[in-house]
């Protein structure tokens, strides 16, 4: 028997499916991303070695792209071939599509400088298994007798590991209590606060962090406050401050935020 006509390769081609010829192939790439994004989609088939690539706004909402190919691939990867991604920075679904349906996905996962996704799938897990990406975000900074009223982007999801920010209070006799709210925008508010008042002409920084039962919430300058470690905001709902008997004059800085950045919906 003739070896080239008995040969069968260990990958599946357009000529062995019986609509085969007739069918349009395409690969299908969806992806969330924190900035404006491109990404690279390289693949080999039979026919050669090709290259796209994946464009996304950056606005945390799902951007897709569709992509003509000649065959099914043997091989195909999504890189930042840019490298000036972080983990968290993107993530990203590869399927394949028949005739305009997706009839399988080839992977999904961050995509970042040191880490893409393939298939068939590689062992290229993330720096941090398991986790998004760790960042220090600063909000806004409120005009003096306004609270601090911060959202999360839309399509993100935040983990709060941490939130600091100062509070000095005006002249006026008053004692304040600073509450810190998470939602009030889509789902209903979480309050956390402490058991310190901040009255008049001071100025305090507080730290709101699960680090258990404090001592001594006050410090110098320093007001420290526990909250729970497990506290998930999701994107265009709200994180700010609620503060019994806050005066005109007093002013709050801008917050900053330490939070583990996710995805509202997996793309």
């Amino acid at each position: 028997m003739d070896s080239l006509t008995s040969f069968s390769p260990h990958f599946i081609t357009r000529e062995m499916v019986k609509y085969g010829t007739i069918s349009k192939l395409e690969l299908v790439c969806t992806s969330q991303c924190r900035s404006s994004t491109t990404l690279k989609i390289r693949l080999f088939t039979k026919e050669g070695i090709s290259e796209y690539s994946h464009v996304n706004t950056g606005t945390g909402l799902q951007g897709t792209t569709r992509h003509l190919i000649s065959d099914i691939p043997i091989m195909v990867s999504v890189i930042d071939a840019a490298a000036t991604k972080i983990q968290g920075d993107a993530y990203a679904t590869l399927s394949l599509a028949i005739n305009g349906v997706i009839v399988y996905q080839l992977a999904a996962g961050y995509v970042y400088r040191q880490k893409g996704i393939s298939y068939p799938v590689s062992l290229n897990n993330d720096i941090v298994p398991g986790r998004g990406g760790y960042r220090v975000v600063s909000g806004a900074d409120p005009v003096a007798g306004d609270e601090i009223i911060d959202s999360v982007p839309g399509g993100q999801m935040w983990r709060i590991l941490w939130v600091r920010f100062n509070f000095v209070t005006s002249a006026t006799a008053a004692n304040r209590r600073v509450h810190l709210r998470f939602g009030g925008a889509i789902n209903n508010i979480l309050d956390v606060f402490g058991s310190s008042d901040q009255t008049a002409s001071l100025t305090r920084f507080y730290s709101f962090a699960p680090i258990g039962t404090i001592p001594d919430e006050v410090d110098d300058l320093s007001i420290t406050i526990s909250m729970p470690s497990e506290i998930f905001v999701v994107g265009n709902d709200q994180i700010g401050t609620t503060t019994t008997n806050l005066q005109v004059g007093d002013n709050f800085g801008k917050a900053d935020y330490g939070i583990e950045q996710l995805y509202e919906q997996d793309a």
